[in-house]
């Protein structure tokens, strides 16, 4: 059980770090909800089965964080992607003119079944999400989510290519990299490198990453300090 509640808390902070773009085409009202840790309310905002593919990965992240993952993960998100994940096949079929579904149900897809420890299918999904020609920060997204399939999987020279071909233009990219380095407890030197990246900047979007990075790493200490320093920055400007 407790292995389950730490495989949990990854995933959950996983897809925080790496999906918050993703996350901000939500319905605003649940969306709001949900980062304001209302997560009941945020449920109860939106219907369930519900036929929008990004509100549905909300939903399932909101009983994600109420620990109710094996009584609504199916039914909330993982049977809705599958759903949409073997219509692929079927679109040509259809109506012309009827739109297709969201290429990121895929990657959505990708990252419940690695969570779910299912590697095979988790690896599938996001090689066809990378295959559609995503936008390059979702692209290294997916890269930094295979290379952990791979790994974890017991492919770990694929899961290198994946990792060293991850790019480094984008703080949040890196971050993710960072996030997947961590859960995966290697390559700690590099890790060393985005925090020192990450620090020297005053953004304080980047305040947030880099306490979270540092909670991580365990050093709470240095993670307070970045709290603090983004409390102190924002009532400066405000006051200016």
């Amino acid at each position: 059980m407790k292995s389950k509640q730490i495989s949990l808390f990854y995933f959950c902070t996983f897809s925080i770090l790496c999906l918050g773009p993703i996350l901000t085409m939500v319905d605003a009202d649940p969306t709001t909800l949900y980062f304001q840790n209302q997560y009941h309310k945020a449920i109860d905002t939106m219907p369930n089965p519900t036929p929008d593919v990004e509100t549905s990965y909300l939903l399932g992240l909101s009983y994600f964080k109420l620990g109710l993952m094996y009584m609504e993960i199916h039914p909330a998100f993982l049977s809705l992607a599958r759903d949409y994940y073997q219509e692929l096949n079927l679109l040509p079929k259809r109506i012309p003119g009827q739109a297709r579904p969201s290429m990121y149900t895929i990657y959505y897809l990708g990252l419940t079944y690695l969570e779910l420890e299912d590697y095979e299918n988790a690896i599938s999904a996001l090689k066809n999400f990378l295959s559609q020609d995503p936008s390059k920060d979702f692209a290294g997204y997916a890269q930094c989510a295979l290379g952990m399939g791979y790994y974890l999987n017991g492919n770990r020279s694929q899961a290198e290519v994946q990792f060293t071909s991850v790019p480094t233009e984008s703080d949040s990219v890196v971050l993710c990299l960072a996030n997947v380095y961590q859960r995966l407890r290697i390559n700690p030197d590099q890790v060393t490198q985005i925090y020192q990246r990450l620090s020297s900047t005053f953004d304080l979007h980047r305040f947030r990453l880099v306490a979270s990075l540092t909670s991580y790493q365990g050093d709470y200490n240095k993670a307070i300090k970045w709290i603090r320093l983004k409390s102190q920055v924002r009532n400066t400007n405000q006051l200016s």
